[in-house]
């Protein structure tokens, strides 16, 4: 037997295909082949085994060389011999034969340029350390230009690089870090001297948390009180304590009293709190009249959204002349034989008169409707098309069915990862954003952070164009900071339009008259203690027994669908949490057997491991419905003909390759919440196809743990901006989740019924919680006058401004150099950008363990 504390050194290992990744952190497991066995080393009679540690991507075939441990506890849950990474080797081999492995790799698109090296060079020439010591010079080899040996020796010398980072920090970081430096600053040294001077600069440069940076700089002998540290801490509590709390400021005494605890600092190393200069150092602003502290950031964001506000009231020109509205709006109606009230009509009027208007309404009230007829009046009669938004994919989802026009989500239109708009204030702005459209419709806007706000109004010419926000304000306020439609509401200088006259069921309707006793803030019709609760089309039973409640749940999601005809998406069952007896996993599981059960024949994924919650393997089936799970900008996309990629194609027709021939796929955004449906599995080639709105993502089998999930059940959160006919509401338990809003939304998802299943007790006390109430920000009091931007502290708007373009620069400036060398994101490959292959001399194929002695066939 594997002595467990004996490490094995120097294992050669061949990636057979990733098998589990972490969410939040580098943590992998990989099936890799043992390429030279020790008769002490545990495998499969094919030299298979599982690893699993800190690591960074590596596509199938790829070699890596480790320090292994053997793992008892893996090999049981893996079925297969099993060890921990102890240490991964970087630089390049000594021996000949391994480094014309990994020169054939690297040249694998380019057989004409290996077979060339392989002419000249002899077999046991070191033919990596040749290049790398810059002894191939540019002309040396027949056939070969310049540019091809330079571009060779700088992909080599990239490797030695990732080695001399290893070598400076040891254990210290993963090796996936390592490749995200060395992507980053493409020079050793630099990397060396920066981030040993500041190594917070990882936050951004590795994209790791402030707690694990943190622990790193303390192993370096950073202070606790370090400018640096302080810098990076500071920041970090105010995004995650604050910001994640809906809120944009706080109290100064608060503040400092959470970032004495939390950095394990004296309050005394704290004084950029009584210095309003010292304070805007470390980013901050102070208002020492109320005692209040928010981020330079934070405070750019939202002064600008107030004073686009008002130029937007100012500069807007009508979309019609308003004096020929009301005819041509007659027209159009009596052309349809439709009629509108006065309500509906004013809303047409603020969208013709001002740039900026708000249509809010709480359900049933027609929103759907007049949003549809505002977009439809306005495209005919305004030169340029709607464009039409939402802050998530189902959202976007049912503004285009509702309309019949194209509709996307914010962030995929803008070409952000959802999140980045929290980050850096970012002033930069294209007013070309929205092409010829006159008019911007924004749907589920109770969903937008300040933030997101921003990014749609900042590139926006309101001289051309005008933006209409369409929410319902009672429903749950954004994940985010700010409450940028209430805030709207709010100001007496915004054009608003509020529906208050019931159109979508009977104002009697069991849940509208539901809903708006929430809305109004009155007691629920019914008792802890009551069995249920039925009026009209809402039926809520009052169950303790969380095993109980599943079963009612699943029953009522089997006669949902049963009722409409086996339509899957006509009905949606609304989970409170993620994991437990009632969890959306133990739903999910259950939901797949009963809709869409295992077909013999049909492609399947299955998990290698076995979930802990539900004790059953996680199976992908044809047909699935599926939730992304993170926010993804660099999604390969798929033929749905052929369900092979789809090629970046050159001028020439050819797929376009980078400078080492890796092949380049078009590629999408996907966002977290998105929603969409299996289309195809591939159980060879270990990929599943999704179908995203009218897109077709590729994923491969080891990254569908973390990407993917089942969707038959979601939360509340997820299903905002959701419809169905029959809605089933699940809460079992005490949850800090639920609260008035919540279950308002829940509520009026719901076209033709509602049931719920859960304990009242529960129900009724947390019903009482209005997180709206919770919420506060700087916005609200710019727009209504308590507060302006100029004199919320010491230092007026345009000076804050300046201080961050002044930060910006300087960041900018410590790396010239790299900036100039480094390659634009829109040029680099799939492959590098999305890390899969960032040291791409690992990259090893089965062909490169025959030498060409022969001219290779030509690449079709």
């Amino acid at each position: 037997m594997a002595n467990q504390e004996q490490v094995y050194e120097n294992v050669d290992l061949q990636v057979i295909k990733l098998l589990f990744n972490s969410d939040n952190g580098d943590y992998k497991v990989y099936a890799v082949r043992i390429l030279n066995p020790n008769p002490a080393l545990k495998m499969t009679l094919t030299q298979e085994a599982t690893i699993t540690g800190d690591m960074g991507y590596y596509n199938r075939r790829a070699i890596i060389t480790a320090d292994l441990v053997y793992d008892d506890a893996g090999s049981l849950r893996y079925n297969k011999p099993s060890y921990k990474l102890a240490r991964l080797h970087f630089g390049l081999p000594k021996e000949p034969r391994r480094q014309w492995q990994l020169i054939d790799t690297l040249l694998v698109h380019q057989p004409t340029v290996r077979r060339r090296l392989h002419e000249h060079f002899a077999d046991d020439t070191p033919i990596l350390t040749i290049f790398s010591t810059d002894q191939v010079k540019p002309d040396s080899v027949p056939g070969i230009g310049p540019a091809t040996i330079k571009k060779i020796a700088t992909a080599i010398r990239g490797k030695l690089e990732i080695a001399v980072l290893a070598n400076h920090w040891g254990k210290a970081l993963s090796s996936m870090t390592y490749e995200k430096i060395w992507l980053a600053y493409k020079d050793a040294n630099l990397a060396m001297q920066s981030i040993d001077a500041n190594p917070y600069l990882l936050m951004s440069v590795a994209q790791l948390d402030f707690k694990k940076v943190d622990t790193f700089a303390k192993t370096r002998g950073i202070a606790a009180n370090d400018p640096h540290r302080l810098t990076a801490g500071l920041q970090y509590i105010f995004r995650t304590a604050v910001l994640t709390q809906g809120l944009t400021y706080i109290t100064i005494t608060w503040f400092r009293q959470q970032a004495a605890t939390l950095l394990a600092v004296r309050e005394a190393d704290l004084k950029m709190f009584a210095d309003p200069q010292e304070a805007l150092q470390y980013g901050f602003l102070l208002n020492e009249q109320y005692g209040l502290v928010t981020s330079c950031d934070m405070f750019a964001t939202e002064g600008s959204v107030a004073r686009i506000i008002k130029v937007a009231q100012k500069t807007a020109e009508p979309l019609m002349a308003p004096d020929e509205l009301d005819d041509a709006l007659d027209q159009f109606l009596d052309r349809f034989h439709l009629t509108i009230n006065d309500q509906q009509r004013a809303a047409f009027q603020n969208v013709n008169r001002h740039g900026l208007s708000v249509l809010n309404g709480s359900a049933g009230t027609g929103k759907t409707w007049l949003t549809d007829l505002l977009v439809r009046f306005f495209n005919a009669q305004a030169k340029g098309k709607s464009v039409l938004l939402a802050p998530t994919g189902r959202a976007a989802k049912v503004l285009a069915k509702y309309t019949h026009e194209p509709a996307a989500t914010i962030h995929a239109y803008l070409h952000l990862l959802p999140g980045e708009e929290t980050g850096q204030f970012d002033a930069d702005a294209d007013w070309e954003t929205f092409g010829d459209a006159r008019l911007i419709v924004v749907d589920e806007s109770s969903m937008l952070t300040t933030p997101l706000a921003y990014t749609v109004l900042k590139n926006v010419n309101f001289k051309k164009a005008h933006v209409l926000f369409v929410g319902d304000v009672f429903q749950l306020p954004p994940i985010g900071p700010g409450n940028f439609l209430k805030d709207c509401l709010d100001d007496e200088q915004v054009a608003a339009t509020t529906l208050t006259r019931v159109y979508r069921q009977d104002s009697q309707s069991g849940v509208l008259a539901l809903a708006n006793r929430i809305r109004e803030r009155l007691a629920l019709p019914f008792g802890p203690d009551d069995d249920r609760y039925v009026s009209g089309n809402v039926a809520l039973y009052n169950q303790r027994n969380a095993g109980r409640v599943f079963d009612a749940g699943v029953k009522a999601y089997q006669d949902a669908l049963v009722k409409s005809g086996q339509q899957i998406d006509a009905q949606l069952l609304i989970v409170n949490k993620n994991i437990g007896a009632t969890g959306r996993l133990r739903f999910n599981a259950e939901l797949q057997a009963l809709v869409n059960p295992a077909k013999n024949g049909e492609p399947e994924y299955i998990s290698s491991y076995v979930d802990p919650v539900t004790n059953q393997k996680h199976h992908l089936r044809l047909n699935d419905r599926v939730m992304i799970l993170k926010n993804d900008k660099h999604v390969p996309l798929v033929d749905s003909k052929t369900w092979e990629r789809r090629a970046v194609l050159g001028e020439n027709g050819l797929q376009q390759t980078d400078d080492f021939g890796t092949k380049r796929w078009r590629e999408t955004i996907v966002a977290n919440g998105d929603t969409g449906v299996v289309a195809h599995i591939d159980t060879k080639r270990h990929f599943v196809v999704v179908q995203i709105g009218q897109q077709y993502c590729y994923y491969s089998f080891g990254s569908v743990p973390r990407d993917l999930t089942l969707a038959y059940a979601i939360t509340v959160h997820k299903a905002q901006g959701g419809q169905a006919d029959t809605v089933i509401a699940i809460v079992n338990g005490a949850d800090m989740m639920l609260n008035a809003q919540s279950f308002y939304t829940a509520l009026t998802r719901s076209q033709q019924q509602f049931i719920f299943f859960g304990d009242f007790r529960v129900l009724l006390a947390r019903t009482k919680i209005y997180p709206i109430d919770a919420r506060h920000d700087l916005l609200g009091s710019f727009l209504s006058g308590q507060l302006t931007v100029d004199t919320f502290s010491r230092y007026t708007f345009d000076q804050v401004l300046a201080w961050l373009d002044k930060r910006h620069a300087e960041r900018l400036s410590t790396r010239p150099a790299l900036e100039a060398e480094k390659v634009k994101p829109s040029e680099q490959p799939f492959a590098v950008r999305y890390a899969e292959q960032l040291d791409i001399l690992d990259q090893i194929v089965d062909e490169v363990a025959q030498l060409p002695a022969r001219k290779p066939a030509r690449d079709v």
